[in-house]
């Protein structure tokens, strides 16, 4: 008798394929006040990068420029996010239009433009 294995709520840890988890309030200066994970979804893309992100973020920016992208970045600086997505401080995780993660990386990666660049290009089914 061969037995599933139950996938339990809570144990997607922000997996690519499944819905963003809420993750409780922390500060957003953009948004200038308290905001969950579920609060930055809406149009476009979404990066939520853990603290040391900055680099992330510098690159969605420039890819959102250079291919009139609508991608927004949001720097979550919290060790809940960190924990429900298993990222460590530098990691970042795409979040697609429809509250879904589109990809993930737990750390920063050597080259965080053409890592996003073709994460994107894969997303929308594009040739790069």
């Amino acid at each position: 008798m061969r037995h599933r294995a139950r996938w339990h709520h809570g144990t997607a840890r922000g997996r690519p394929c499944h819905r963003l988890r809420a993750v409780g309030a922390t500060w957003s200066p953009r948004a200038g006040a308290q905001i969950s994970t579920i609060d930055v979804v809406g149009d476009g893309f979404v990066l939520l990068t853990a603290s040391d992100g900055r680099v992330w973020a510098e690159a969605a920016c420039e890819l959102a420029n250079d291919h009139s992208l609508l991608l927004k970045t949001e720097t979550i600086d919290d060790e809940a996010f960190m924990s429900a997505y298993d990222l460590d401080p530098s990691g970042a995780v795409l979040v697609r239009p429809d509250g879904y993660v589109g990809w993930r990386s737990r750390a920063m990666t050597s080259e965080p433009a053409h890592t996003l660049r073709e994460t994107i290009s894969t997303i929308l089914g594009r040739v790069n």
